[in-house]
């Protein structure tokens, strides 16, 4: 019984994260610029603040 109620939970909790912030995705894309030497890591401030800025403006005109 105890094996169905983790399997239920994780069930549970997987489905909790449905959405994420657009500074977190922002983040995530802005690592893996990093991560693959397309960008440097000093800059990582100000590209975060651009493809957050971007991001925002595409939501509010509906564009993704």
């Amino acid at each position: 019984m105890t094996q169905m109620n983790d399997v239920s939970d994780a069930a549970q909790n997987s489905a909790v994260v449905t959405s994420i912030s657009t500074f977190d995705f922002a983040a995530i894309i802005v690592d893996g610029l990093v991560d693959a030497g397309v960008l440097d890591s000093i800059d990582i401030a100000k590209a975060l603040s651009v493809v957050v800025e971007k991001m925002e403006a595409r939501k509010l005109v509906g564009d993704y």
